[in-house]
This record gives C-alpha cells, structure tokens and sequence, in this order.
C-alpha cells in the first residue's frame, strides 16, 4: 500500500510537472507572439514617420524647383521679346537654353501649336498631342497663369522631365522650358520605399513589406523575390485585413508559419511578419530549465507559494496602483526611484518627466469629467508608447514620470511616436490635450543620483512648458495645469 502511494503521488507530481511545463510552453509561445506584435507595430510606426518625412521633403524640393523653372520661362521670354528674330532660330534658342541652364525650349503660338524650338521634330505638335502637354491647355483661357508640371514622362520619348511655361510680355506666344531635375530624381530615388525598408534596423526572421493599397502590388520588401509581387500572391489576405486600423494575425506562406501584423496608411498597406521559429527560438532553453527548477520546488512549496504569492501580489498592487489611469502611484514611485536606486535603477535608463498643458482651462471651460477624460488620454498615449519599455507612476493630477529601458538609438523615435499619439488623441477627442515632457539619460549624467536625474527631468519638462505657452500665447497663470 506505502509503495501504492509512492507511485501514485509520484505520478500525481510528474502530472504536474508535465501541465506546468506545457503551461510554461503556451505562456512563452503566446508572449512570443504578443512580443512580435508589439515589435511589428513599433515597426509600422517608424515606417509612417519615414513616409511623412520623406514626403514633405520631397513636396518642398517639387515646389522650389517648380518656382525656379518657371522663373526661368520668364528669363526666356524676356530675352525673346526684345530679340524677337532668335525666336524663329533653334541654334540661338539653344544657346539660350544653354545660358538659362535648361534642356529644351519651346515657342506655342496663341492656339497652342509648337512653332519654333530647339528640337524642330516636335513643331507642329499642340497642347491636344498628348497627356504631358495638355496639362498647359487652361493657360490658353487664362493669361495670367504661369504653370509648372511634376516630374512627367515627355511626350515624345517618355524621358523624366519638368516642363514650366509663361505667356509672354506681348501677349502672342507661350514660352516653354523643360528641365530634367536630376537633383530631384535622386532625391526621389533615395526616398523610395525600397530605401526606406533597406534602412530599417531588424532582426533576422523579421519581414517588412510595403504595398499599394489600391492593387497590393509590393512596391518595397526586405525581400527582394517579393518585389513586384502581389500581397495576395504570398498569402496576405490584405483586402479584408486592411478593413480596420492595425490587423494581427498568423498565417503561412510556403510552409513557413509567420506572426503577421498589417495596417493600412494613406496610399500603402504596411506589413511586418516574424517566423514563429525566430520568434520561438528560446523556448528549448526555457523548457529544459524550468524542468529542472520545478522537479526540485514543486512538491514541497508550489500550492503554498502560489496562494501567498496571489495574497501579497493583490494587497501589493492594490496599495501601489493608481485607480484612475492603472498606472504606478507615488507611493510606488518613491520606493521604486527615491529610495532603491540600486535594486530599481541598476542598468542605463531613461526618466521621463510629464505635466499636461491647461488642464485648469478644461476643468473651468468644459467641467471635471472633461479634465479626467484629457488626463486618461494623456495616460492611453503613455501606456501605448512608453509601457513596453518600463513602469509609468502618476505622481500628482497631471504629473507622470516613468522609467524607461531601452536602446539610445531609439529614443528619438520613441518621442516622435509620442507626440504623434498625443496629437492623434487630441484631434479624435476634441480636446486640447497636450504633454510637456522632459527626458534625461542616466547615461549621459553617471555622477547623478535617481533624485537629481529626476530634477533634470523636471528641468527639461518645464522648459518644454515654457515654449508651449509661448508658441500657443495661451494664459500663463494656468502654466501649472
């Protein structure tokens, strides 16, 4: 009977260690996956902010290059009208075209018809010969515009080029430059989507994907093979994923199972996956230690453990938690940095000190629900953009502070998202929420204890408060709110 009950207790624990394993292997996997969700957003993120980056740089050198052409055209028609006899000549037009610094030049006469150029083959043509030329056909009905194209294939051979014209000073022809912005081509070229991915800092098993979101035709990928593909092609379902804002989920292609996250932006669907083999690639490691943990714990202390555990674990909690915004209280905040520097603040970290902007003015203007609503806003931008890299504490109504581990690299990053957050908030809310913020490197200031890399923190963030009510012009007797 003793030995009856050897066996089945013995049975009885290798049960239990075989459910806390398999338990410890779905708990790993599903962290993993939520791991390399998180990371394909974050992802996502950085992609949009190069996008808007790369678009505004480009628009500004379209426009100023635009400007510059059609100043040109003028030049051109300048010289003309007081020369008229070169306008009839294509070697002295080319001399002119020379000294203006364009490629071509072209006269059209009051009805839109090429009469004289540096390219004679293309006399004869007029503004109906073509979807590039015919862009010039309202300047017939309005002798006040002076026009310049994007860059456009040309008519005649498809070449890349900038075409700007003006009427003349006499009123009886249209003076046509053409240049090709290789500046502007380059520039184009290193804003590409396939630069943008290949700039991208990601590890091995990670997949980035940008497509159109018209055709899902990839037009960049960390995958060269899948350029030129269709998201459909390699089994992204992206008509009914992109339906929402951001889309998680698992999927295989060619016998490869991936975690896939999708979001569509403006004219792209973006697309990060990671391969459930590099994002699971731990476990092994994992599993064999917490064998070996749990044969030696788990008869003698696992029940006692774990109910003392969830007993100490709620009263901890509920005693350190802030109720409005789930976030970390003072009371934690002061244990945590103010009093164990070396248990909380061991490795390289990041303070970031918060105050929100003209809480007092929504209080007084829209009610106290409208203050708790921006002051839980303001809370979702943090919990979203800081919470995966440390602990969040509210230290007063409208103060946040928070800890954060994370590469330098990618702090820079981590404010543009914020801001991004915050404004995004603000615009779908309605309400003027805005967040002054300090950060200061614990790297940067060695010599410095948790309390004084806090008050640098402070520092910063009311410098940041300064220019806010200054920009905004906004009553500066609400600056403490």
């Amino acid at each position: 009977m003793k030995r009856f009950r050897s066996l089945v207790l013995l049975a009885v624990v290798l049960l239990a260690v075989f459910v806390l394993i398999m338990g410890f292997y779905y708990v790993q996997v599903s962290g993993n996956r939520t791991q390399a969700f998180n990371t394909g957003e974050l992802l996502i993120d950085q992609i949009e902010v190069l996008l808007d980056r790369n678009r505004e740089q480009v628009a500004s050198l379209t426009e100023s290059h635009k400007e510059d052409y059609i100043t040109r055209a003028r030049a051109v028609s300048y010289i003309i009208d007081h020369e008229p006899l070169i306008g009839a000549d294509s070697e002295e037009l080319k001399k002119i075209a020379k000294l203006v610094s364009v490629d071509e030049i072209y006269l059209f006469d009051v009805g839109g018809t090429i009469y004289s150029g540096t390219n004679r083959n293309y006399i004869g043509l007029n503004m109906d010969s073509g979807e590039q030329i015919g862009f010039f056909k309202p300047m017939l009905k309005d002798r006040n515009l002076s026009l310049c194209q994007d860059i456009t294939p040309n008519t005649a051979n498809g070449e890349l080029m900038m075409y700007a014209m003006c009427w003349s000073e006499t009123g009886d022809r249209l003076v046509q430059v053409g240049v090709k912005p290789q500046s502007l081509i380059d520039a184009m070229d290193e804003n590409s989507l396939g630069r943008i991915v290949d700039g991208l800092l990601f590890s091995e098993g990670y997949t980035v994907i940008i497509a159109n979101a018209g055709t899902g035709v990839i037009e960049g990928s960390s995958k060269a093979e899948y350029h030129k593909s269709t998201l459909e092609e390699i089994g992204i379902d992206y008509k009914n994923r992109a339906r929402g804002e951001v889309s998680h989920w698992t999927y295989k292609n060619r016998g490869v199972h991936s975690y896939c996250t999708l979001e569509p932006y403006g004219d792209y669907v973006i697309v990060v996956s990671q391969t459930h083999s590099s994002a699971n690639q731990n476990i092994t490691r994992g599993l064999i230690m917490m064998t070996g943990y749990v044969l030696i714990a788990l008869a003698i202390v696992f029940f006692i453990v774990r109910k003392l555990t969830a007993k100490i674990g709620n009263e901890h909690k509920s005693a350190n938690t802030d109720q409005m915004t789930g976030f970390l209280n003072r009371r934690a905040y002061e244990t945590d940095v103010l009093n164990a520097a070396k248990d909380a603040l061991g490795q390289e970290y990041v303070y970031v000190s918060m105050d929100l902007n003209g809480l007092k003015e929504v209080n007084d203007s829209h009610g106290h629900e409208a203050g708790d609503r921006l002051i839980k806003g303001a809370a979702e931008c943090m919990a979203k953009v800081f919470s995966k890299y440390g602990n969040i504490y509210r230290i007063g109504g409208d103060e946040f502070a928070a800890i954060l581990y994370l590469p330098p690299f990618e702090l820079d990053e981590l404010k543009l998202l914020f801001k991004k957050r915050v404004k995004s908030w603000a615009e779908a809310s309605g309400l003027p929420l805005a967040v002054s913020c300090g950060y200061v490197r614990s790297a940067d200031n060695p010599d410095t204890d948790p309390s004084g890399i806090a008050k640098l923190a402070d520092a910063e963030m009311y410098k940041e408060k300064e220019a806010y009510y200054s920009e905004t012009g906004r009553d500066r007797r609400a600056r403490k709110n």
